[in-house]
């Protein structure tokens, strides 16, 4: 919440979207539940992130897959205390479970390029897991990183009926990197996100005032129309931390908080 809590008083409106985490480094979580709740309290929309722990512990990654093996039993224990925390939200939640899921550094991708239809069966397992436990609230993204090829994308995507967000992330989004992406991305049909942007792939160590963060709106209204939102990454890389921002909340583009009633009324 620090970072969005000076947007009003340096632009005169709020974003739309939270970003909230639950697990993000598989050791710390804060506490998305409450943040979600005071957010949709608020008619706002939020994205839930999600590095998830690591089930493994030193099993090959198939097993987790496997019923009755030990990665598959601590997953689904894991599993279930995320699914009793969604259901102490007040609303629907977009839920971001694996976080660029097409790069290779993270457990469920460490082997990039050997492992994409076990994870299929994975997501597709967890999704039909959260349904068959009474989870209604949850919108599932499907997000990679950007620079990959049209093929990378769509070999790591489950299918239709287990995704309705997908997303890239990228710092900051150019013609360099996303345009394959963005092309897999849209093909699949789905509302399409950035749901990580910044000017600095160093994340923190952005200097303040380095970067004009409107010129990454005027990036994606010129190059990828078909976007439908952005969440800016936090720290120094928030639209309160760098320029621009003022430029960018009162973009005709851009749906504040205090649009929301509005734009959901006219859809």
């Amino acid at each position: 919440m620090d970072t969005v809590t000076p947007i009003p008083a340096a632009t005169g409106s709020q974003v739309a979207i939270l970003g909230t985490t639950n697990d993000w480094d598989a050791s710390s979580s804060e506490n998305f539940v409450s943040l979600t709740n005071a957010w949709l309290a608020q008619g706002g929309i939020v994205m839930v992130s999600q590095s998830p722990v690591n089930p493994l512990n030193g099993a090959a990654f198939a097993t987790v897959t496997q019923p009755g093996t030990a990665a598959y039993n601590a997953w689904h224990a894991y599993l279930d205390t995320q699914i009793a925390k969604f259901k102490q939200i007040n609303g629907a939640v977009i839920w971001r479970p694996f976080i660029e899921l097409n790069k290779n550094w993270s457990w469920w991708s460490s082997s990039e390029g050997t492992q994409q239809a076990t994870f299929q069966l994975l997501w597709q397992q967890m999704h039909t897991y959260f349904a068959a436990n009474g989870v209604t609230n949850v919108l599932f993204m499907f997000n990679v990183n950007d620079g990959d090829t049209t093929a990378d994308v769509t070999s790591w995507y489950p299918g239709a009926s287990y995704v309705d967000v997908v997303s890239i992330d990228a710092y900051p989004p150019s013609m360099s990197y996303d345009p394959a992406v963005y092309a897999a991305l849209t093909a699949t049909g789905k509302p399409l996100i950035y749901a990580e942007v910044g000017g600095n792939n160093n994340n923190s160590n952005e200097a303040p005032s380095s970067f004009d963060n409107s010129s990454i709106l005027a990036t994606i209204k010129t190059n990828f129309p078909k976007v439908v939102g952005v969440v800016f990454w936090g720290q120094n890389e928030g639209i309160a931390q760098q320029n621009g921002a003022s430029t960018l909340m009162s973009d005709p583009a851009i749906i504040t908080l205090s649009d929301i009633p509005a734009a959901m009324a006219n859809r």
